[in-house]
């Protein structure tokens, strides 16, 4: 798993292109491949493939160098999906025996999806202006936060991120 080249395909590309070339709100394209099925989870946001002519890709040599924290975002997006209709043992055999890889890679990818979606949905909106799109990264970011917070986290964002700086 996370062997081989990826490619984003029709709007799903557009999107990644523009929150990596464009914006230059994500420095590469894996970047937004790490982060996009975290927030998908996190917001309930899947999507289905685009079919469309347009891609972007991301290199087997970039997709190996980030195979373990990919394979951690798998498996934690695999046991968390669906937490309140399969048993814990159903979701621990989905996501590190891979007894139906299929449906778990299906799964993973519409969450990628949703996040790449929600992403530039919620960043980048409909050609904004340098304000809006610094007040949108704002809200995001201020939103997120407030999430935390509400879902019962003791710390907000701000403390979790200085530990880090």
């Amino acid at each position: 798993m996370f062997n081989k080249e990826y490619s984003f395909r029709g709007k799903h590309a557009q999107y990644v292109i523009d929150l990596v070339r464009n914006t230059g709100l994500f420095e590469r394209n894996i970047d937004v491949y790490i982060l996009a099925p975290i927030i998908g989870l996190y917001y309930g946001e899947t999507g289905t493939p685009d079919s469309g002519e347009k891609t972007t890709k991301i290199f087997t040599s970039v997709l190996l160098k980030e195979q373990k924290k990919l394979k951690f975002i798998f498996r934690l997006v695999v046991l968390l999906h669906n937490e309140e209709k399969l048993s814990s043992q159903d979701r621990i055999n989905k996501a590190f025996k891979l007894t139906n890889e299929s449906e778990s890679k299906n799964i993973y990818e519409s969450y990628v999806l949703g996040g790449v979606e929600y992403l530039h949905r919620r960043l980048l909106g409909d050609g904004l202006e340098d304000e809006e799109f610094i007040n949108n990264i704002y809200e995001f970011v201020d939103d997120f936060n407030n999430d935390l917070i509400n879902r019962g986290s003791s710390e907000s964002l701000m403390e979790i991120l200085s530990k880090y700086a």
